[in-house]
């Protein structure tokens, strides 16, 4: 196979929306989110560390209204895309012990998640 054949990779086919949003959700007040590192397989075992495969492209922190921070998990995603399997594991995981998480698809719709976090919902 020809270098020019080769098929490019699909690895962060997100990038363009990921830098964005993570740009305009740390700008609010009281929320901090960074991109994890995830390790899969031998890495994970060895290093011991990283986010399970189908975290969340964006984990941090959003200050609740009574100022305790609450967990935030936002998944971003091309638009007519959803969650993989992993990532709805992921997803309950959070949900089920008092996180919030979301998948969001521009700026608008992680904005709109924050505040959707600061009401009290789940997702």
């Amino acid at each position: 196979m020809t270098p020019a054949a080769r098929t490019p990779k699909r690895r962060n086919e997100t990038r363009q929306l990921v830098m964005p949003i993570l740009a305009a959700v740390n700008a609010v007040p009281g929320v901090r989110v960074w991109r994890p590192h995830v390790l899969a397989g031998a890495a994970r075992d060895v290093a011991g560390a990283g986010l399970a495969v189908g975290s969340a492209d964006l984990v941090g922190l959003c200050q609740m209204h009574d100022g305790i921070g609450r967990m935030l998990c936002l998944e971003v995603k091309q638009p007519s895309k959803w969650l993989t399997e992993d990532q709805e594991l992921w997803a309950r995981v959070v949900q089920d012990l008092g996180g919030f998480h979301a998948c969001v698809h521009s700026v608008e719709e992680a904005l709109t998640a924050i505040t959707r976090c600061r009401a009290g919902e789940r997702s």
